[in-house]
Protein backbone atom coordinates (compact mmCIF):
# COMPACT_ATOMS: atom_id res chain seq x y z
CA UNK A 1 0.00 0.00 0.00
CA UNK A 2 1.11 3.23 -0.84
CA UNK A 3 0.51 6.09 1.88
CA UNK A 4 1.40 9.51 2.85
CA UNK A 5 1.85 10.94 6.11
CA UNK A 6 -1.12 13.40 7.61
CA UNK A 7 0.23 14.03 10.79
CA UNK A 8 2.12 12.80 13.94
CA UNK A 9 0.28 11.92 17.37
CA UNK A 10 1.72 14.81 20.31
CA UNK A 11 0.15 13.04 22.84
CA UNK A 12 -3.24 12.02 24.45
CA UNK A 13 -5.86 14.49 24.81
CA UNK A 14 -8.33 13.53 28.12
CA UNK A 15 -8.92 10.37 29.72
CA UNK A 16 -11.58 8.98 26.91
CA UNK A 17 -8.61 7.93 24.39
CA UNK A 18 -8.67 10.64 22.22
CA UNK A 19 -4.90 11.46 20.47
CA UNK A 20 -3.75 14.88 19.38
CA UNK A 21 -2.36 15.09 16.02
CA UNK A 22 -0.10 17.83 14.97
CA UNK A 23 -0.95 18.09 10.94
CA UNK A 24 1.23 17.42 8.05
CA UNK A 25 -1.57 17.59 5.51
CA UNK A 26 -2.98 20.67 3.59
CA UNK A 27 -6.68 18.91 4.30
CA UNK A 28 -6.29 17.39 7.53
CA UNK A 29 -10.05 17.59 8.46
CA UNK A 30 -11.19 15.34 5.24
CA UNK A 31 -8.36 12.70 5.93
CA UNK A 32 -9.92 12.64 9.41
CA UNK A 33 -13.70 12.17 8.54
CA UNK A 34 -15.68 9.78 10.43
CA UNK A 35 -15.33 6.05 9.42
CA UNK A 36 -11.74 7.39 7.72
CA UNK A 37 -9.18 4.46 7.94
CA UNK A 38 -5.59 5.98 8.96
CA UNK A 39 -2.83 3.60 9.80
CA UNK A 40 -0.41 4.51 13.07
CA UNK A 41 3.11 4.01 12.42
CA UNK A 42 5.69 3.70 15.16
CA UNK A 43 8.40 1.98 16.06
CA UNK A 44 8.18 -0.43 13.20
CA UNK A 45 4.76 -1.61 14.13
CA UNK A 46 1.54 -0.53 12.15
CA UNK A 47 -1.93 -0.72 13.03
CA UNK A 48 -4.69 0.26 11.09
CA UNK A 49 -7.23 2.44 12.96
CA UNK A 50 -11.19 3.48 11.94
CA UNK A 51 -11.72 6.97 12.62
CA UNK A 52 -14.70 7.60 15.04
CA UNK A 53 -14.77 11.51 15.47
CA UNK A 54 -12.41 14.22 15.16
CA UNK A 55 -12.68 17.96 15.58
CA UNK A 56 -9.76 20.79 15.53
CA UNK A 57 -8.79 22.13 18.81
CA UNK A 58 -6.23 25.22 19.27
CA UNK A 59 -4.65 24.20 15.53
CA UNK A 60 -3.87 20.63 16.55
CA UNK A 61 -6.73 17.99 14.97
CA UNK A 62 -8.03 15.91 18.19
CA UNK A 63 -9.29 12.41 16.92
CA UNK A 64 -11.08 9.34 19.03
CA UNK A 65 -9.67 6.35 17.04
CA UNK A 66 -11.35 2.21 17.37
CA UNK A 67 -9.50 0.62 19.52
CA UNK A 68 -8.49 3.73 21.73
CA UNK A 69 -10.18 3.32 24.59
CA UNK A 70 -8.31 4.99 27.34
CA UNK A 71 -5.36 7.75 28.47
CA UNK A 72 -3.22 4.93 28.45
CA UNK A 73 -4.20 3.42 25.50
CA UNK A 74 -3.58 6.21 23.65
CA UNK A 75 -0.13 7.15 25.43
CA UNK A 76 1.08 3.76 23.30
CA UNK A 77 0.88 5.55 20.15
CA UNK A 78 2.32 9.26 21.60
CA UNK A 79 4.72 10.09 18.23
CA UNK A 80 3.29 7.83 16.07
CA UNK A 81 3.38 8.89 12.66
CA UNK A 82 -0.50 9.14 10.88
CA UNK A 83 -0.60 7.81 7.58
CA UNK A 84 -3.46 7.39 4.52
CA UNK A 85 -3.52 5.42 1.79
CA UNK A 86 -2.85 7.58 -1.29
CA UNK A 87 -5.59 6.34 -3.14
CA UNK A 88 -8.22 7.22 -0.47
CA UNK A 89 -7.36 11.08 -1.58
CA UNK A 90 -9.30 12.50 -4.45
CA UNK A 91 -7.92 14.12 -7.21
CA UNK A 92 -8.08 17.64 -6.99
CA UNK A 93 -9.86 19.40 -9.97
CA UNK A 94 -7.01 22.84 -10.02
CA UNK A 95 -3.62 22.66 -8.11
CA UNK A 96 -1.96 19.82 -6.50
CA UNK A 97 -1.09 18.58 -2.90
CA UNK A 98 1.48 19.11 -0.78
CA UNK A 99 3.13 15.75 -1.17
CA UNK A 100 2.71 15.52 -4.89
CA UNK A 101 4.89 18.45 -4.90
CA UNK A 102 7.42 17.27 -2.77
CA UNK A 103 10.67 15.19 -4.74
CA UNK A 104 9.80 16.73 -7.77
CA UNK A 105 13.12 17.72 -9.93
CA UNK A 106 13.01 22.01 -10.81
CA UNK A 107 13.92 23.32 -13.94
CA UNK A 108 14.17 27.46 -14.64
CA UNK A 109 12.55 28.14 -17.94
CA UNK A 110 15.87 27.52 -20.19
CA UNK A 111 15.62 24.02 -18.81
CA UNK A 112 18.27 24.06 -16.63
CA UNK A 113 18.34 21.68 -13.45
CA UNK A 114 18.33 23.52 -10.16
CA UNK A 115 17.40 21.33 -7.67
CA UNK A 116 14.67 19.19 -5.82
CA UNK A 117 11.60 20.28 -3.72
CA UNK A 118 12.48 19.41 -0.48
CA UNK A 119 9.52 20.88 1.26
CA UNK A 120 6.22 22.92 1.08
CA UNK A 121 6.53 25.79 3.36
CA UNK A 122 3.01 27.81 4.58
CA UNK A 123 3.18 31.17 5.06
CA UNK A 124 0.15 33.80 5.75
CA UNK A 125 1.33 35.49 2.54
CA UNK A 126 1.37 32.42 0.20
CA UNK A 127 2.72 28.85 0.05
CA UNK A 128 6.87 28.69 -1.23
CA UNK A 129 8.87 25.56 -2.58
CA UNK A 130 11.78 24.54 -0.15
CA UNK A 131 14.48 23.71 -3.13
CA UNK A 132 17.39 21.94 -2.01
CA UNK A 133 19.71 23.16 -4.83
CA UNK A 134 22.62 20.97 -6.52
CA UNK A 135 25.54 23.04 -4.41
CA UNK A 136 23.84 21.96 -1.54
CA UNK A 137 21.98 25.02 -0.51
CA UNK A 138 18.69 25.52 -0.40
CA UNK A 139 16.39 28.26 -1.32
CA UNK A 140 12.72 29.22 -1.16
CA UNK A 141 10.24 29.77 -4.36
CA UNK A 142 6.76 31.41 -3.97
CA UNK A 143 4.47 28.86 -4.77
CA UNK A 144 2.59 31.70 -7.18
CA UNK A 145 1.85 32.12 -10.83
CA UNK A 146 4.47 34.58 -11.25
CA UNK A 147 7.27 32.11 -10.49
CA UNK A 148 5.51 28.59 -11.06
CA UNK A 149 5.31 28.40 -14.95
CA UNK A 150 4.46 24.47 -15.21
CA UNK A 151 3.99 21.38 -12.71
CA UNK A 152 4.39 17.95 -14.57
CA UNK A 153 3.62 15.17 -12.11
CA UNK A 154 4.23 12.27 -14.92
CA UNK A 155 7.71 14.02 -15.93
CA UNK A 156 8.20 14.35 -12.17
CA UNK A 157 8.75 18.21 -13.19
CA UNK A 158 8.36 21.93 -11.90
CA UNK A 159 9.81 24.61 -14.51
CA UNK A 160 10.06 28.13 -12.74
CA UNK A 161 10.67 31.34 -13.97
CA UNK A 162 14.10 32.76 -12.24
CA UNK A 163 14.81 36.40 -12.22
CA UNK A 164 17.54 37.75 -10.46
CA UNK A 165 18.06 37.49 -6.66
CA UNK A 166 15.39 34.48 -6.66
CA UNK A 167 17.81 31.89 -6.08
Amino acid sequence: MDTVSIGKIVKPHGVRGEVKILSSSDFIMERLKKNAVVILCKNGKKEEKKVLSARMHQQMALAKLEGIESMDDAEVWRDAEVLVDKKSIPNLKDGFYFFQLKGLNVYSQKNEFIGVVSEIVETYANNNLRIKKTDGSECLVPYVEAFIKEVNLEENKIIIQVIEGLL
